[in-house]
């Protein structure tokens, strides 16, 4: 059944309407947000979350492909990176998950050297990471996706680049970053917020 030019532009009218309707919703959000959030209180990261590293991973451990072992080059901006350069073994990530504790699908990880602050929620994938060059957020009070928001920019992003330690070559730490004040918005506000990603400024 062919349609007739007048039931495509019918379609096409109620096609942009409704997504003018979404539109509409999305910022009357957003200035529901930004009208209350002055109102929020202030939380340090260190009581709503746990903030922790990895087992030492030593060079002789690395295999030519396995596990894939994740640094901080491999998580950019969009997430995991395509350019995977180094694995551990099968046998080696069967000792780490029973002996230690691994990221969780919902964590959080966080460049800490090189390029500071690019930040991966962590998928169902199996994988292991490098101490020192992430850092791991897990066991949140707070929705993760708030979190992922808050710190991908504005305020959040700010104060996550602001408590880099060093001098020559700024890093991230845990001691610094436990310290760093959120917006803390009650869950029904976070969830809006994390799904809409905002950058709260």
């Amino acid at each position: 059944m062919f349609l007739t030019p007048l039931c495509i532009y019918l379609y096409s009218l109620i096609f942009r309407f409704y997504h003018f309707i979404i539109f509409i919703e999305i910022i009357f959000t957003k200035i529901q947000i930004i009208l209350t959030h002055r109102k929020w209180e202030q939380r340090k990261l260190g009581e709503v979350a746990t903030l922790s590293s990895s087992k030492r991973i030593h060079l002789s451990d690395y295999v030519r492909s396995g596990v894939p072992f994740y640094r901080g080059s491999e998580i950019g901006t969009g997430g995991i990176t395509s350019d995977q350069e180094l694995f551990i073994s099968e046998e080696k990530y069967r000792e780490i998950i029973e002996n230690y504790d691994i990221p969780c699908e919902g964590d959080l990880l966080v460049t800490a050297v090189g390029t500071l602050g690019n930040i991966w929620k962590v998928d169902d994938r199996r994988f292991y990471y490098k101490d020192g060059n992430l850092i791991r957020i897990s066991n949140m009070k707070f929705d993760s996706d708030y979190l992922l928001s808050y710190f991908n920019g504005g305020t959040g992003k700010k104060r996550l680049l602001n408590s880099a330690a060093g001098s020559n070559q700024k890093v991230l730490t845990m001691e610094k970053m436990r310290e760093i004040a959120l917006l803390s918005p009650i869950d029904e506000e976070q969830q809006k917020i994390g799904a809409l990603n905002i950058e709260l400024k």
